[in-house]
């Protein structure tokens, strides 16, 4: 991945969730800023589903497992 291509991601996600706006980021998911009777700002994530489908596919994980022995 070239970089500079992500980058630029974190401040636009900013400006426009900070006036409402949810962002869709193809492949990534939806960032969607909620805001409570308080005032308090909360953004929620929605992972995209193809994302999650592959990372979530049996047999898919290659990295190491520590204490894989506490799996039942």
């Amino acid at each position: 991945m070239r970089k500079g291509i992500i980058c630029p991601l974190p401040p636009s996600l900013v400006f426009f969730n900070l006036r409402g706006r949810p962002v869709k980021l193809e492949g990534l998911g939806t960032y969607t800023p909620t805001i409570d009777l308080d005032g308090v700002i909360k953004v929620g994530h929605r992972a995209d589903v193809g994302l999650k489908k592959r990372l979530n596919a049996p047999g898919e994980f290659c990295g190491e497992i520590e204490n894989k022995g506490n799996i039942c």
